[in-house]
């Protein structure tokens, strides 16, 4: 089953949602993280504790497998129970985001819920890569809960957008 991809080029506007509620993710786990050095004295040393435990608090963090090749990248990623309309792949010529996220709910007629484990919940994951991918070739699926991510390499004798723009930090 194919997958929604948003790719994201530098020369041209990005699409507003998806990098939206990437920009509220961070906030979520700084928010967070920040309620967590705050709890416990504020005291230095501890940042980073702080805020792998906020991204553990508030999303799952599938399990995940990159694979390179010289023409190619091929992530997988374990997303059980989510359906393909529930995820989002965000690709740059230098990485790739991947957000979801899913809400079960049983409601019977008649019956009174005691016990559920039924909610919601959501994955984000976030690779940068070291060559420039081929955004217009990018392909994703779904099946059997895991989303397999294929993201071609651009041709070297194409302008390498994020090497250049790497480069250009550096100088």
């Amino acid at each position: 089953m194919n997958q929604n991809i948003q790719p994201v080029r530098l020369d041209k506007a990005a699409p507003p949602t998806i990098l939206g509620e990437i920009e509220g993710v961070f906030d979520r786990i700084r928010n967070r993280a920040y309620e967590l050095f705050t709890r416990r004295g504020a005291t230095n040393g501890s940042d980073l504790d702080d805020w792998l435990l906020a991204e553990r608090e508030l999303f799952s963090v599938p399990l995940s497998e990159l694979k390179e090749t010289d023409r190619d990248y091929t992530l997988e990623i374990a997303a059980p129970g989510f359906e393909p309309n529930e995820i989002q792949v965000a690709v740059e010529p230098g990485s790739v985001t991947i957000r979801g996220k899913a809400e079960r709910r049983q409601d019977r007629k008649g019956q009174k819920t005691v016990y559920s484990e039924w909610s919601a919940k959501e994955l984000f994951r976030h690779f940068d890569f070291t060559a420039s991918i081929d955004t217009d070739a990018v392909k994703a699926s779904i099946e059997a809960g895991l989303l397999r991510v294929s993201m071609p390499k651009k041709l070297v004798t194409e302008p390498d957008t994020a090497t250049a723009a790497t480069a250009a930090k550096a100088a």
